[in-house]
């Protein structure tokens, strides 16, 4: 949803060769933006000593720079901060970081961001058209 409403990845990890790899950057970028995993997904996973030090920090990059997903939503692609509140609302269900906290597809289909008014919908296009 996130890639349909902004044309740009969520997440687009990089390399940096032998300092840190893809997935150290993948999980770097998910905490930037919805802040830290809790340690009992940090401890439960089966990579978790490659990826994070005794206390719970990420092993290879130290410094992160948190840019919640309703700040990105507002800052960078200008939703209203009321529509962004919605969409980060919806989207977050989703990307719970701990799994057993996560939405269903079938739990998300009866999420209030999905309940378009279409009248209202259809009015709004006819101003814009007209």
């Amino acid at each position: 949803m996130f890639e349909l409403l902004t044309a740009e990845y969520l997440f687009e990890p990089q390399s940096q060769g032998q300092v840190f790899s893809k997935d150290d950057d993948h999980l770097a970028q998910i905490i930037e933006l919805l802040g830290d995993i809790p340690p009992s997904v940090k401890q439960g996973g089966r990579y978790s000593r490659e990826l994070f030090d005794h206390t719970g920090a990420l092993r290879y990059i130290k410094h992160l720079k948190p840019w919640p997903l309703n700040r990105v939503m507002h800052e960078k692609y200008l939703f209203e901060a009321a529509e962004a509140d919605d969409l980060c609302a919806f989207l977050e269900s989703m990307l719970a970081l701990n799994m057993r906290e996560r939405a269903s597809a079938a739990e998300m289909l009866n999420h209030p961001w999905l309940d378009v008014d279409w009248d209202e919908e259809a009015t709004t296009l006819e101003s814009v058209v007209w």
